[in-house]
């Protein structure tokens, strides 16, 4: 059999029915991204498809390079409005052409400054808003340019001027407010005036409208189980992520998201999803919060202090030297009396300071170089920080991972495919099989494994945690393949990389990384970052992104059963150097 019929006959064999042509398309020849018809704010777009290695294949009438498998990519322009970029595969004297169709937004485009007009397709805020004195107020109007703009904040008595929006078009207006002595508890209108060139006066009002709390008088929720708290209204990072039943102080609300007080200085966010508010005003008064009582539990610490009700909590770790900070706020030190337990411990020393009123933060320092793991329990007017102890190092030295447990965590499945390659490989497929040959791989090194998933089964991120902590996991591998985004140029990344977000897991990320680079796959990165799974705090976790699914080249080493098991062993052997200088 020819080279190019087994590529086609391969094609033909592996992927799924739905990446073959229906109607009017060839098995031979099909575009895999984007979906024929698409929706796109981007000014650039990557194609992507499969045809015989030995095709001609234009892209909007460029013709781009078909790899040895059969993968094609390519990159185009995308218009504002409606884009139709014809595909077309020539082969054997044969010309197959479809066509991806694809609608990119209109910019926003200045109005005209006569006449004078306010385009209330920009009025912002565009959603009511909940907040106290003193906090800022963003305020946006779009119109026509060369204007006079103000706006004016009900029963304030006054006008504050606006000036032209940096970023926007021209005749976009902007200012930030400061929240004042205004009206209390009853929503204020936002009016914007203009005056034009023409000397016509133009005002309307935003959809929003800003209702001012009282400070005496704040709002109380209660947090939902695994909540974040964000650092800002909009988009952000998260803070910290608080247990269930939590009582917040609300100061405010913005677009989505409650604001809460945390300290003087400091506020936080949570989705509305996320917390209960009560119907009516409620101050909660500080807790005195105990010293804490040092005990042994299996293999955790536990540090318990004495308090009245639950607060929100931020920890913050270091590694060098080992340490935990954890940070109570609406709360106050009553005692000072520490104690310990009748055996050796894993900490060295603990301190408190209160740098603010109603703020308290303890620092415990640890004796072990490696952190495993710590959470934080509020129970029958208790919190609870439990502290994992290192487990016990092996005593075989060919079964290095004996006494560890050790979650495998397969990306995706189900309905949630994950990257699709240029070809049609789906990434819940290639995350499931590498990880059965890296289940294979830690077993012979004396390594319990538990799955969160064996089949092509749908689970949420939650259940998934879950599973880890039913397992009292040590370690967690989330183990994935990466693609890039549908505008970036797939043929110039590629590459392995690793990620962790709490500083004890950077270690296992390194030592994974330097061996999955030795495979050797390009570099892509040892990388920091907060996901849902990365944030999890009770055991060691780790994000593996194989390689890249859309790059050509990737791909074809993901199409190989030898390749997976190389990269399972990489990731087994990262494991390993990792626990022999941890515990």
């Amino acid at each position: 059999m020819r080279r190019s019929e087994w590529a086609v006959f391969f094609l033909v064999l592996f992927l799924p029915a739905s990446a073959l042509w229906s109607q009017a398309r060839d098995p031979i020849f099909a575009i895999t991204y984007p979906a024929i018809e698409d929706t796109f704010a981007i000014a650039k777009l990557r194609i992507a498809g499969y045809a015989p290695p030995e095709a001609l294949v234009r892209i909007n009438g460029s013709p781009v390079r078909v790899y040895p498998h059969g993968a094609f990519i390519g990159r185009v322009d995308l218009q504002p409005g409606l884009n139709a970029i014809p595909v077309s595969c020539s082969w054997r004297q044969r010309t197959l052409v479809d066509t991806v169709r694809v609608f990119r937004p209109h910019p926003l485009a200045p109005s005209a400054e006569i006449p004078t007009l306010l385009d209330a397709v920009l009025l912002e805020p565009s959603s009511d808003l909940l907040l106290s004195p003193g906090d800022p107020l963003e305020v946006v109007c779009k119109g026509s340019p060369a204007a006079e703009a103000e706006v004016y904040i009900e029963g304030t008595g006054r006008s504050r001027p606006l000036a032209p929006a940096f970023g926007l078009p021209a005749g976009c207006y902007r200012s930030v407010l400061t929240v004042g002595d205004w009206p209390r508890q009853k929503p204020l209108h936002i009016v914007f005036s203009l005056t034009g060139c023409d000397g016509l006066r133009i005002q309307q009002a935003a959809p929003g409208r800003v209702t001012v709390l009282s400070p005496e008088d704040p709002l109380l929720g209660y947090t939902r189980p695994e909540t974040n708290v964000w650092n800002a209204a909009r988009d952000g990072v998260v803070l910290t992520v608080l247990p269930d039943s939590i009582p917040v102080q609300i100061v405010g609300k913005v677009l989505n998201r409650w604001r809460i007080r945390l300290g003087k200085a400091l506020a936080g966010y949570i989705e509305a999803s996320d917390l209960q508010a009560e119907p009516t005003a409620g101050t909660l008064p500080a807790t005195p919060v105990s010293a804490p009582s040092l005990t042994y539990e299996q293999d955790w610490l536990r540090l318990e202090m004495r308090l009245d009700h639950p607060v929100p909590f931020t920890i913050e770790q270091s590694v060098d030297p080992a340490a935990l900070e954890l940070t109570l706020y609406g709360a106050f030190i009553s005692s000072t009396w520490i104690t310990h337990p009748n055996a050796e411990t894993i900490i060295k020393h603990i301190a408190w300071t209160q740098p603010e009123e109603q703020v308290v933060r303890w620092r415990i320092e640890l004796t072990q170089h490696q952190q495993w793991g710590h959470y934080v329990v509020f129970q029958d007017k208790r919190l609870s920080l439990y502290i994992r102890r290192a487990p016990a190092k092996s005593q075989d030295s060919g079964k290095p991972l004996a006494g560890l447990t050790i979650l495998l965590d397969p990306g995706h499945g189900g309905s949630e495919s994950g990257a699709r390659s240029s070809i049609g490989l789906e990434e819940k497929e290639i995350n499931l099989q590498y990880a059965r040959y890296l289940a294979e791989e830690i077993r012979k090194a004396g390594g319990t494994v538990v799955f969160t998933r064996t089949a092509d089964t749908l689970l949420t991120i939650a259940q998934r945690i879950h599973r880890a902590r039913q397992e009292r996991a040590h370690l967690y591998l989330w183990l994935h393949n990466n693609s890039v985004g549908p505008e970036v140029d797939a043929g110039r990344v590629r590459g392995t990389s690793t990620y962790y977000y709490i500083p004890q897991n950077r270690a296992l990320a390194e030592k994974v990384y330097d061996r999955l680079r030795r495979i050797p796959l390009s570099p892509y990165g040892c990388i920091q970052q907060a996901y849902t799974v990365t944030r999890v705090r009770d055991m060691l976790v780790i994000l593996v992104e194989g390689a890249f699914m859309s790059h050509p080249e990737d791909e074809r080493l993901l199409m190989q059963p030898s390749f997976l098991r190389r990269m399972a062993g990489a990731i087994c052997g990262g494991v390993i150097d990792f626990v022999r200088t941890a515990r």
